[in-house]
Protein backbone atom coordinates (compact mmCIF):
# COMPACT_ATOMS: atom_id res chain seq x y z
CA UNK A 1 0.00 0.00 0.00
CA UNK A 2 1.48 3.11 -0.91
CA UNK A 3 -0.65 5.82 0.59
CA UNK A 4 2.40 8.23 0.30
CA UNK A 5 3.35 8.19 -2.74
CA UNK A 6 4.57 11.19 -4.76
CA UNK A 7 4.49 13.13 -1.32
CA UNK A 8 7.31 14.59 -0.10
CA UNK A 9 8.02 13.97 4.02
CA UNK A 10 10.55 15.11 6.30
CA UNK A 11 10.91 13.98 10.41
CA UNK A 12 12.35 15.30 13.61
CA UNK A 13 11.86 14.83 17.41
CA UNK A 14 13.82 14.97 20.56
CA UNK A 15 15.58 12.69 22.90
CA UNK A 16 17.49 12.55 25.70
CA UNK A 17 21.14 10.23 24.82
CA UNK A 18 22.01 10.29 28.15
CA UNK A 19 19.09 8.68 29.36
CA UNK A 20 18.33 6.72 26.62
CA UNK A 21 21.31 5.90 25.08
CA UNK A 22 19.74 2.64 23.30
CA UNK A 23 16.53 4.43 21.89
CA UNK A 24 17.84 7.65 21.20
CA UNK A 25 15.45 9.00 18.56
CA UNK A 26 14.44 5.66 17.35
CA UNK A 27 11.24 6.76 16.93
CA UNK A 28 12.62 9.69 13.89
CA UNK A 29 13.63 6.31 12.20
CA UNK A 30 11.28 4.06 12.42
CA UNK A 31 8.97 7.04 10.79
CA UNK A 32 11.14 7.61 7.92
CA UNK A 33 11.29 4.09 7.44
CA UNK A 34 7.90 4.07 7.69
CA UNK A 35 7.21 6.72 5.34
CA UNK A 36 9.70 5.33 2.52
CA UNK A 37 7.75 1.66 2.81
CA UNK A 38 4.07 3.70 2.18
CA UNK A 39 6.05 5.36 -0.83
CA UNK A 40 7.01 8.91 0.68
CA UNK A 41 10.04 10.27 -0.48
CA UNK A 42 11.94 11.79 2.26
CA UNK A 43 13.56 15.34 1.62
CA UNK A 44 15.98 15.89 4.29
CA UNK A 45 17.85 13.49 7.25
CA UNK A 46 15.75 13.00 10.23
CA UNK A 47 16.71 15.96 12.42
CA UNK A 48 17.19 14.80 16.06
CA UNK A 49 17.24 16.89 19.26
CA UNK A 50 19.28 15.66 22.10
CA UNK A 51 18.41 17.35 25.55
CA UNK A 52 16.93 20.63 25.96
CA UNK A 53 15.27 22.23 22.61
CA UNK A 54 16.04 25.81 22.69
CA UNK A 55 20.02 25.36 21.61
CA UNK A 56 19.01 23.20 18.80
CA UNK A 57 17.15 26.61 17.43
CA UNK A 58 19.35 27.66 14.70
CA UNK A 59 19.83 24.16 14.00
CA UNK A 60 15.96 23.67 13.82
CA UNK A 61 15.38 26.41 11.59
CA UNK A 62 18.58 25.73 9.20
CA UNK A 63 16.66 21.70 8.70
CA UNK A 64 13.66 23.34 8.14
CA UNK A 65 14.55 25.84 5.42
CA UNK A 66 15.89 22.97 3.74
CA UNK A 67 12.81 21.13 4.25
CA UNK A 68 10.56 23.63 2.58
CA UNK A 69 13.02 24.12 -0.19
CA UNK A 70 12.60 20.78 -1.05
CA UNK A 71 8.68 21.02 -1.13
Amino acid sequence: MYLWKEKKAAVFGPGDSEEYPDSFCVAVDILEETLRKCGAEIVAEGFKVDGEVEPAFEDAEAWGLKVAKAL
